[in-house]
């Protein structure tokens, strides 16, 4: 598979936790020995990265840092892969603008940042708290 650049580089989007998968949802690293957008090998001492977006494995070239807006962390940079930034390309610029009303704005936060925090927490201690 040859590896798909985003269509227009001029595009700035910047992505929020509500277009993110949660670890639960990724993919295990145990289960791609390759890229899945190059396709390129992955050998031992790393060189595998999650796309926050579909949560899948992909290497370095292929998953670049964006920007992203993160409740608590503020703005930061992510990976996401080439291929979903072609979609999301494809998307409509409302699709990662807010149109809700300000109560619908407030439930969303507070969504947010339980996914947030569930996101910073680890697997055993996120077990743990919930005891």
């Amino acid at each position: 598979m040859i590896p798909v650049e985003p269509t227009n580089p001029a595009r700035k989007t910047i992505y929020g936790l509500e277009h993110f998968k949660s670890r639960r949802e990724w993919v295990p690293d145990s289960a791609r020995q390759h890229c899945i957008v190059c396709t390129k090998k992955f050998f031992l001492g790393g060189g595998k990265h999650h796309c926050r977006r579909c949560g899948d494995v992909v290497c370095s070239s292929c998953a670049p840092f964006v920007a992203a807006h993160l409740p608590i962390v503020g703005r930061t940079k992510v990976r996401v892969c080439h291929s979903c930034r072609v979609r999301d390309e494809a998307m409509p610029v409302a699709m990662f603008l807010s149109d809700r009303s300000s109560s619908e704005d407030e439930e969303a936060e507070d969504e947010l940042m339980k996914k947030c925090e569930l996101m910073l927490l680890s697997p055993s201690r996120a077990v743990m708290e919930r005891i």
